[in-house]
C-alpha cells in the first residue's frame, strides 16, 4: 500500500472566507491535542494544545495563538471530512501514526469556546478567584490588632527610642527609615524586638492613632512624642507599608535561554475598582508559569530519554548491551539535588514507518536533543515507561516558576501579591485610562531594553483601611 510522504502535504493552509484552519503534523511523536468527547454536541472538541506538545509547536511555528483553538471542532483529517455520524472513524484517523498528518479545525466563536471551558472546569472542579476576598474589612484599631495587621512594640528601657523616622512619600504618616545605636554601637530595644522593619508605618503611640492626610498624622506623632516619648512603658504600633518600591534585575541568561521571558509572559493583571467614584487600578491577579528547561529545548511529549548524566537509558542501553535504569530509579535521581547540574539527552525518530513499532528507534539516525538542567525546579516534565519495559519517554510537561515570580516570592515583605496594584513603572505613573495589556507591554519593553524594572506597588486594601482608621480618629477627636 502506498504511504503518505512529506511531498504529499507540504504546507499548512488557512482557507479563506471560512473559520477553518488546516495544520500539519510531521514528527513521529503524539499529536498532542487534548480532546473533549461526550459533551452532548455529538462532535469532538478541542480542549487545548498542552505545553510541550507537537500541536503547540505547530501553531507556534505559524505564529498562531494556541488559545484560538480551544473549543474548535475537528472536521477533516488528511482531506477526509467527518460529520457527526462518523466520529469513530475520525478517532481512528487521529490515532493512525502515519506522518505527515493534516488536520482541519473549525474554530469556535467566543460563546462556544466559553461553553467548552466551563464544561471542562466543572469536570475538574476549578474555582474562580476574586481579589476582593483575600482581606477582611478592617476599620477600627481593635480590629487591626485582632487581624495581626498591627505589630505593637512595648519599650521599657530608658533612653532613646532607637528608631529613625522619616515622612512617608504621600505625607500620611511617619515611616521607619533606620535604627539608631546605643553607646559603643549597642543595639537598642526597638531593633532587638525584631518586630520592626525598615519601611514600616507608625500608626499609633500608646494606642493613639497618628495617621492623617497632608501631614496631619506626622504632626500628631511628633506632638505625642514630645509629650510622652521619654515615658516608659511606651507602646508603638506599626503596619507593613502599603506602598512598596521593588527593583528587578534581569539575569544575563534571560536573552540567551528564553525568547519568551519577562513580565508579559508571567504576570496576570486585571482591573479593580476600590472606590465607587475612584479610577480603576491595574492589579496583580496572579502569575503564569513558564516552560521548564526540557520544554525550552524543543523536546516533545513522546520523545525518548536515552542518556541521563552520561548513563545510557532505554534504546541506548539496548544498543550498548547494558542494563537500563528503571523509571523509579530515574525519578529518584531527578528529585535528588546532588544529581544537578544534570545532563539529559533525548531522541526522536526522523522517519515514520507505520509498520514498525516504537522499539525500532534508530538512535544513530534520530534527532537528538541535549538539555542541561541546573536544578530540579527547572525540569518541568514527567516521564513514563514506553513501549518496552526499559524505554523511558516524556509523558507531559508542566509550567515552572519563572524568574519574575521567583523575584516576588523572594521578597521578605509579602507572600500574597494578588490584588496589589501597579502605581508606576520606572518612575512613570500609570494613567487611569491604561489597560492591563498596555501596562504589561510597557513593562516588557523596559525589561527588554534595560534588563531592569523598577515598580511602585500599592496594597489598596490596606491603604483604604488606614484612611478609614484616620477618619475615625479625626471624628472621635472632634
Amino acid at each position: 500500500m502506498p504511504e503518505t510522504t512529506a511531498k504529499d502535504v507540504t504546507k499548512p493552509v488557512m482557507e479563506r472566507n471560512t473559520n477553518e484552519v488546516e495544520l500539519v503534523w510531521r514528527e513521529k511523536v503524539p499529536l498532542g491535542i487534548n480532546l473533549l468527547m461526550g459533551d452532548g454536541s455529538g462532535l469532538i472538541k478541542v480542549i487545548d494544545f498542552p505545553r510541550g506538545s507537537q500541536a503547540r509547536s505547530v501553531v507556534d511555528k505559524m505564529n498562531l495563538n494556541a488559545d484560538a483553538f480551544k473549543g474548535a471542532t475537528i472536521t477533516a483529517v488528511n482531506g477526509n471530512r467527518y460529520d457527526s455520524d462518523s466520529q469513530e472513524e475520525l478517532i481512528d484517523s487521529l490515532r493512525d501514526p502515519g506522518r505527515p498528518k493534516s488536520i482541519t479545525f473549525l474554530l469556535s466563536d467566543t460563546e462556544e469556546a466559553e461553553r467548552v471551558r466551563l464544561f471542562c472546569s466543572n469536570l475538574q472542579g476549578v474555582e474562580s478567584y476574586s481579589s476582593n476576598e483575600h482581606m477582611k474589612e478592617t476599620t477600627s484599631f481593635d480590629e487591626f490588632q485582632k487581624n495581626d495587621l498591627i505589630k505593637v512594640v512595648t519599650l521599657t528601657d530608658d533612653g532613646p527610642i532607637g528608631v529613625q523616622f522619616s515622612n512617608s512619600p504621600d505625607d500620611f504618616c511617619l515611616v521607619v527609615e533606620g535604627f539608631a545605636k546605643g553607646e559603643q554601637g549597642s543595639i537598642l530595644q526597638a531593633e532587638c524586638s525584631q518586630l520592626i522593619s525598615i519601611g514600616d508605618l507608625l500608626v499609633s503611640i500608646n494606642e493613639s492613632t497618628v495617621l492623617g492626610e497632608r501631614g496631619s498624622g506626622r504632626s500628631r506623632a511628633l506632638s505625642i512624642f514630645e509629650s510622652v516619648g521619654s515615658m516608659r512603658p511606651l507602646k508603638l504600633g506599626f503596619v507593613r507599608p502599603y506602598l512598596q518600591n521593588v527593583v528587578m534585575i534581569g539575569s544575563p541568561n534571560n536573552r540567551q535561554e528564553e525568547e519568551k521571558s519577562g513580565p508579559k509572559y508571567e504576570l496576570l493583571l486585571s482591573e479593580e475598582s476600590y472606590d465607587n467614584d475612584g479610577p480603576k487600578k491595574i492589579v496583580i491577579a496572579g502569575f503564569e508559569g513558564v516552560a521548564g528547561a526540557i520544554e525550552k529545548a524543543n523536546v516533545f511529549i513522546g520523545d525518548s530519554l536515552i542518556f541521563l548524566n552520561g548513563e545510557p537509558i532505554g534504546a541506548a542501553s539496548r544498543q550498548l548491551g547494558v542494563s537500563s535504569k528503571s523509571l523509579k530509579d530515574i525519578n529518584a535521581a531527578l528529585q535528588n539535588e546532588c544529581s544537578y547540574p544534570m545532563s539529559l539527552m533525548f531522541a526522536r525518530a526522523k522517519k515514520c514507518n507505520r509498520w514498525l513499532s516504537e522499539s525500532s528507534l534508530d538512535i544513530a539516525n534520530a534527532t537528538k536533543f541535549n538539555v542541561a538542567v541546573r536544578s530540579k525546579d527547572e525540569l518541568g516534565c514527567e516521564f513514563e515507561v514506553g513501549s518496552q519495559h526499559d524505554d523511558i519517554v516524556v509523558k507531559n510537561f508542566f509550567a515552572v516558576v519563572g524568574p519574575i515570580q521567583h523575584f516576588f516570592l523572594g521578597l521578605r515583605e509579602r507572600r500574597d501579591w494578588k490584588g496589589i496594584s501597579i502605581e508606576s513603572i520606572d518612575g512613570q505613573l500609570i494613567p487611569s485610562y491604561a489597560s492591563g495589556e498596555v501596562v504589561l507591554n510597557a513593562m516588557q519593553q523596559n525589561w527588554r531594553k534595560k534588563e531592569r524594572l523598577e515598580l511602585i506597588l500599592c496594597d489598596n486594601f490596606l491603604k483604604r483601611r488606614l484612611r478609614d482608621l484616620a477618619e475615625q480618629n479625626c471624628t472621635s477627636t472632634n
